[in-house]
């Protein structure tokens, strides 16, 4: 089933093929500083029934010159309303590190809107929502330590920081992500009704076995953690066992 004509849907929604009939649309949330582009060659690695909708958020790749979100709340309240005619089929959150929490609370959020929620949510690299610290915020350093905290985390490509045009457009752009994250206050509400997975990283420094786990408690259904081996950024290194780990966890959906 296609999208009716919505120019404001598709300016959210970066699709690199149309599919005539999906059984099942997989929409897909970034990391910080991330844009669709990471998602791009999905399609090619999952069964033709699946869609893959990967979210272009403001101020990156195709949008640059809009606004940056850098509040939760309102960035979700958006996606809730922009992405609603998606919803007309059984459908999936795929959310990475900052994109598990804005996948997370989309859901939570269009459960109370709209009285539904996805057929399936899947986290990757990130610590159940309850359990974020509030440590001293990465958005507030300077720009010496921002910069020098990026090499450490590894998912900033080289070219980025020996390129000063580059550097100076990424770095409000990641702070503003920072600062999505950094800021945002967790609610105690009832689990969702959806299975929820949530994947890490054998070698993930930031994000411990028993943090993944401690999403269980957020679904009053099935619950399933998966180990890849890799550090936080095992999406980029280890694209086959996600791919695979994927269609494990869908495969009720797209039979």
């Amino acid at each position: 089933m296609l999208i009716p004509p919505n120019l404001e849907y598709h300016s959210w929604i970066r699709q690199l093929r149309q599919i005539p009939n999906p059984r099942l649309r997989l929409f897909c949330f970034p990391y910080a500083g991330g844009g669709a582009s990471l998602f791009r060659l999905w399609s090619e690695y999952l069964p033709e029934e699946v869609e893959v909708c990967p979210v272009q958020l403001p101020g990156r790749e195709s949008r640059v010159k809009e606004p940056i979100y850098d509040e939760l709340l309102p960035l979700v309240e958006k996606l809730s309303d922009v992405l609603l005619p998606g919803f007309n089929l059984p459908f999936v959150f795929f959310g990475y590190s900052l994109g598990a929490l804005i996948a997370f609370e989309l859901a939570r959020l269009i459960r109370k809107k709209f009285n539904i929620v996805p057929n399936h949510i899947i986290v990757a690299a990130s610590p159940a929502p309850h359990l974020l610290e509030k440590n001293f915020p990465v958005h507030e350093l300077s720009s010496g330590e921002f910069i020098e905290f990026l090499r450490k985390m590894e998912g900033t490509p080289e070219e980025v920081f020996n390129d000063p045009g580059l550097l100076e457009f990424f770095l409000p752009l990641l702070r503003a992500d920072f600062r999505v994250y950094e800021t945002y206050l967790y609610y105690p509400d009832l689990p969702l009704a959806c299975p929820i997975s949530a994947y890490g990283g054998l070698g993930d420094d930031s994000v411990t076995e028993d943090e993944l786990q401690s999403w269980e408690v957020h679904t009053s259904t099935n619950f399933i953690r998966r180990m890849f081996p890799g550090n936080h950024y095992f999406l980029r290194d280890h694209a086959n066992l996600l791919f695979r780990a994927i269609l494990e966890d869908l495969s009720k959906l797209i039979q």
